[in-house]
Order: C-alpha cells, then structure tokens, then sequence
C-alpha cells in the first residue's frame, strides 16, 4: 500500500488504476472516515457531499453541529456509509477527482504516522491512572468526538456521553477517556493515548506537561494495583450508587 501511494503522488490516475479492485471496494472504517474528515477542507464539504449524494442528510447535521463543523464533517460521512451501498475508497477517490482534489489523501487516510513524543520511552506502556486522565481531561480541548471515534468508541456511545454532558467540555473529555481506559479489547497505555492525539491533530504536548509531575514508580505501582482486580472509577461510582439505593430499599421494607 505504501510503494502504490508514493506512486501515486506522481500520477493520480495511478491512484485509481494501480490499487487492487480488493482494495477499492473496501468500505473504510469509521476511523478511517475520521482521519478523511480531518484533512477534507472545511470549505469543500459541500461539493464532496453533493458527488456523494449526502447533500440534504449533510444540511441537517451541520444545521445540529452548527459550533462543531469538523464533528459534523466525519458524521456525515459515517451516515454516507451506512447509508449507500457503494461506500468505498474507489467513490471517495472519484468524488476527489471530480473536485480537482489529490486522491492521495486516501494513501495518508490508509498509513499513520507514527508519534514521537517526547516522552521517556518507560512511561509509554503504562497505563494512565485516574489522575493522569483527570488532569489531562481539560487540556484537551473541543475534541472529544474525534478522539472518542479514534480510539474506538462507537458514535451512538459518544453522543450519549455529549447528551449527558453537553455544557461541561472536560466531563466530555474525561468520559471517552475512562471509557478508553475500561476497554480492554487493546491495552490502553500511554502510548496510544499519544497516537490519537497525535493523529486528531490535538498533538501529546498536553498529554507530556501532565506527566512532568508523575512519578514513573508510583504509575507502574497503580497499574499493578489495577491489574490485581481494583475497580475503575466510573463502575466504582456507578457501584457506590446501586449500593445507597439498595440501602434505602431495605429501609423503606423495614
């Protein structure tokens, strides 16, 4: 995939011709989808929608997110997707032609980059403790949509968590990350946290000035500690909870 992208870049046509029918006719990912809407112009939108025959579902949801124009960006295409039988590259790649766009932003959408950060390399597989999350929850910024979407959470579960949440940004952002955190389908260090900020555009200079103040020994300690069966922050509340009701049943029976 990355010798046909460099080829691509001296020949667009390449793009389309070079690429198996296999590849072509892959739906993308819903991360895949974000990454596009990242780097599709704000002000092409509406020519992309129209090639893709989203023009009137792209004016409802812009109507919805009218003060998130890049959350707006990446649903619409989601609904494209669930919507439209031929959802794959090879629509996108000749929507991008159409509009005398280079169809080698699907080679940057298919290849990540990987993050440098600079930090050292002991933290990077550990996991963030609750205090990690809790500090760096407000230094990221209106992104909690793209990076809940980047690092897997469904979009039906992010925008329950900004129904839940809508006029407080932090508590939106420190829910997608203690959501990330409780999935372990893949192992949630620091690392990947750096990766989807990275590739959200945010960057990890918030994620690196977080962790100046935290004691590589004390996080390796609270990892330990979790792995022997603590339970996270968010189903412990939850838990704290059903046990004051269950309480106040027993009472009222009494």
């Amino acid at each position: 995939m990355l010798s046909q992208c460099l080829f691509a870049e001296l020949n667009e046509d390449v793009f389309l011709l070079g690429l198996s029918d296999d590849a072509l006719n892959q739906r993308p990912s819903d991360i895949e989808l974000l990454r596009f809407s990242i780097k599709c112009p704000s002000s092409q939108m509406y020519k992309l929608v129209t090639y893709l025959e989203m023009s009137e579902k792209w004016d409802g949801i812009q109507h919805n997110y009218q003060n998130n124009i890049e959350v707006a960006k990446f649903l619409v295409l989601s609904k494209w997707k669930e919507m439209k039988e031929e959802s794959n590259f090879k629509a996108l790649a000749e929507a991008l032609k159409n509009m005398d766009i280079s169809t080698h932003v699907l080679c940057q959408v298919r290849r990540v980059r990987i993050a440098e950060p600079d930090i050292p390399l002991e933290y990077l597989d550990c996991v963030p403790t609750d205090e990690i999350l809790d500090s760096l929850a407000p230094q990221i910024g209106q992104i909690f949509f793209q990076l809940g979407a980047e690092i897997g959470l469904s979009i039906a579960n992010l925008e329950n968590i900004q129904s839940n949440n809508s006029q407080d940004l932090a508590a939106q952002n420190k829910e997608v990350l203690f959501k990330w955190r409780e999935d372990r389908t893949v192992k949630p260090t620091i690392r990947v946290l750096v990766q989807a900020l990275v590739n959200v555009g945010r960057g990890a200079h918030c994620l690196q000035e977080v962790l100046k103040n935290v004691d590589l020994n004390t996080l390796r300690g609270s990892e330990e500690i979790r792995g022997e069966g603590a339970i996270p922050k968010f189903q412990r509340t939850h838990q704290n909870r059903s046990h004051i009701v269950s309480k106040r049943g027993q009472r009222n029976v009494q």
